[in-house]
C-alpha cells in the first residue's frame, strides 16, 4: 500500500488507503460533459434534451454503492417546463444508458436513479452498487443520462449552468464540474396557417365597427389523439391592441376550444382602453398559448397579474401553441366617387415572428394596464362565443 506525507499545520501526517491513489495520480477521474440535442438553438414551441456523459479517465474504477450521489445537475427555471412527453403534461423525465465499462448489481439493469429536487435540480443515485471501470480496463466506463424534455414557454436563453460529478467526494478527491450549455430560444412558427403569433389592422373605427372571429383547428391536442405537438387542447389567446403611436390601449384574453369559435369587437375594445382615447385605427396582435380546461375566459378586469382565478391572463402567457385561426373586418374608404362612401373587407390574420424583446413588451405592457387601469381601462372584455 502506499504511504505519502502530507504537512498540515506543521505536523506530516502519514495517509494511505484511498487517499494515496487519489495523491498518486492512480485513482479513479470521473469527468463529465454537456451538450444538448438542437445545436444551440430552437424555436419557441420546439422542445430539446440535455445529456450528460460521465467518464472514467482515471485508471482505477470507481464504486459507488446503492443510493449514493453519483451527480447532479442544476437547471435553469424560469420560463421553462420539464415533461416526460412535451405534450403529456406529466414530470420531468430522463433517459439512461451507459458502456460494457459500467456493471451494476441492479437486477433490473439500471446504473442510476435519476430525481428531480425542486424544479430545477436533477440528482442521480447509484442503483444498487455501480463500478465504473476505469483506463487500466479494456473498456473505460461511461454513463449518459438524457434530460427529457424541455420547452421554453417565452423567447429567451436558456443556460444549464454545469454539473457536479461526485459532489461527496466519495471516489475521488475533488468533485468535478461539466461545462454549461446554452440554448438560445427565438420566436418560433411564423409561417403558415395556425402560428401562435399573429398581426392585423382595423381602421376607422370612428365610422363604423370591427370585429374579430377566432377558431382553435385542434392541432395542440395530446399526443394520444395522434395528432398535434404541444400542451393541452384548449387555446388562450391573448389580444393586444396598439394605437397608430404605438401605444398599448387595451389587453384580454379569449378561451378557445377545439373547434369552437369566439369573438370580440374593435369598438368594444376601444372603449376599454388605457387613455381613455378612442383610436380611429388599431393594430391588434394574438398570441395564442396552449391551457387546461377548466380554464376561465378572460383574467378580471383589474386584477394584478398574475391572477389567482384564470390561467388565460395575457399578461404571464404560458407555453405557446400552435392552432389558433383569426380573421378580421375593416372598414375602407372607397377611392373613387363620393368620399363618404365606405366599404367592409375581411382577411385572416397574418403570422409573425416574435422575438424576445417583443413578447416582454406586449407581456409586460399589460401587466402595467392591469394594475394602473383601475379595474376600469387598458382591459378590455374578452371574446363572447360564436362569431360576430
Amino acid at each position: 500500500m502506499t504511504r505519502i506525507l502530507v504537512r498540515f499545520a506543521g505536523v506530516f501526517l502519514a495517509l494511505s488507503g484511498a487517499l494515496s491513489v487519489w495523491a498518486t495520480g492512480a485513482g479513479p477521474n470521473l469527468v463529465a460533459t454537456k451538450t444538448d440535442n438542437v445545436g444551440g438553438a430552437t424555436t419557441l414551441g420546439s422542445s430539446w434534451t440535455w445529456t450528460i456523459t460521465v467518464t472514467n479517465n482515471g485508471p482505477a474504477p470507481a464504486v459507488f454503492t446503492i443510493g449514493q450521489l453519483v451527480f447532479s445537475d442544476s437547471l435553469p427555471s424560469n420560463n421553462i417546463a420539464y415533461s416526460e412527453d412535451p405534450g403529456s403534461g406529466t414530470s420531468a423525465a430522463f433517459v439512461e444508458g451507459y458502456n460494457s465499462g459500467v456493471t451494476t448489481t441492479n437486477p433490473f439493469g439500471n446504473a442510476v436513479n435519476c430525481q428531480l429536487s425542486g424544479s430545477d435540480v436533477w440528482n442521480c443515485y447509484a442503483f444498487g452498487t455501480v463500478t465504473i471501470d476505469g483506463t487500466s480496463s479494456p473498456t473505460p466506463g461511461s454513463i449518459t443520462v438524457t434530460i427529457e424534455f424541455a420547452t421554453a414557454t417565452a423567447p429567451g436563453t436558456f443556460t444549464n449552468p454545469g454539473c457536479s460529478v461526485d459532489p461527496g467526494h466519495l471516489v475521488q478527491s475533488v468533485s468535478n464540474t461539466c461545462n454549461s450549455d446554452t440554448v438560445v430560444v427565438t420566436g418560433g412558427v411564423t409561417s403558415g396557417n395556425g402560428a401562435p403569433f399573429q398581426i392585423r389592422y382595423v381602421s376607422n373605427l370612428d365610422v363604423g365597427d370591427s370585429v374579430i372571429d377566432i377558431s382553435n383547428d385542434g392541432q395542440s391536442q395530446p399526443p394520444s389523439y395522434g395528432i398535434g405537438t404541444s400542451g393541452g387542447t384548449n387555446l388562450c389567446v391573448g389580444v393586444y391592441t396598439f394605437d397608430a403611436n404605438e401605444e398599448l390601449q387595451s389587453c384580454c384574453a379569449c378561451l378557445v376550444t377545439p373547434n369552437g369559435l369566439a369573438s370580440l369587437s374593435a369598438q368594444a375594445i376601444n372603449a376599454t382602453s388605457l387613455t381613455g382615447e378612442k383610436p380611429t385605427s388599431l393594430v391588434v396582435k394574438l398570441l395564442a398559448w396552449s391551457t387546461t380546461a377548466g380554464a376561465s375566459s378572460t383574467a378580471p378586469p383589474g386584477t394584478p397579474a398574475p391572477p389567482t382565478s384564470s390561467s388565460c391572463n395575457p399578461a404571464t402567457p404560458g407555453t405557446l401553441a400552435a392552432g389558433m385561426h383569426a380573421w378580421g373586418t375593416t372598414i375602407h374608404q372607397l377611392p373613387v366617387g363620393n368620399r363618404s362612401t365606405y366599404t367592409v373587407s375581411e382577411t385572416e390574420f397574418s403570422p409573425a415572428a416574435l422575438s424576445a424583446a417583443e413578447y416582454a413588451h406586449i407581456t409586460q405592457s399589460c401587466e402595467f394596464n392591469q394594475i394602473n387601469g383601475s379595474a376600469q381601462s387598458g382591459q378590455c372584455k374578452g371574446c363572447a362565443s360564436g362569431g360576430q
